[in-house]
């Protein structure tokens, strides 16, 4: 049993090690669309922080699966990976459409580009 444990933890720890090496960013508040209007700059900068911040996120941790042996990787590690992935695509999607409902009233005119979301994995 006790070997059990120990060999356990063991394998978890190697494998949440492997994605550890990547920082997830902050999640960022998106204020209401009048906040916003009232330092539009400030919060475009934040947002592309955190945009910018996912996107490396997801390369590190695909990165890192490749390095683990991409679809040959071990299950559990793979799973790991794929589902933190999967995980930061979700958030930044769901942040993204909060994105322009909020400051697509005030980019009428001049909408600021946007940012290239991340990709999902197969499970």
């Amino acid at each position: 049993m006790t070997v059990t444990r120990i060999l356990c933890g063991v394998i978890l720890a190697g494998c949440s090690g492997v994605a550890l090496a990547c920082d997830m960013p902050t999640l960022v508040a998106i204020p209401t669309t009048e906040k916003i209007a009232e330092n539009p700059q400030a919060f475009y900068t934040e947002w592309l922080a955190y945009t910018n911040g996912m996107q490396e996120y997801v390369a590190c941790t695909q990165a890192a699966l490749k390095e683990a042996g991409g679809d040959k990787a071990p299950a559990l590690t793979r799973a790991v990976l794929v589902k933190r992935n999967n995980d930061a695509v979700a958030e930044v999607t769901r942040m993204a459409a909060l994105y322009d409902e909020r400051v697509g009233p005030l980019a009428k005119a001049a909408p600021a580009p946007a940012p290239e979301l991340p990709f999902e994995l197969p499970d």
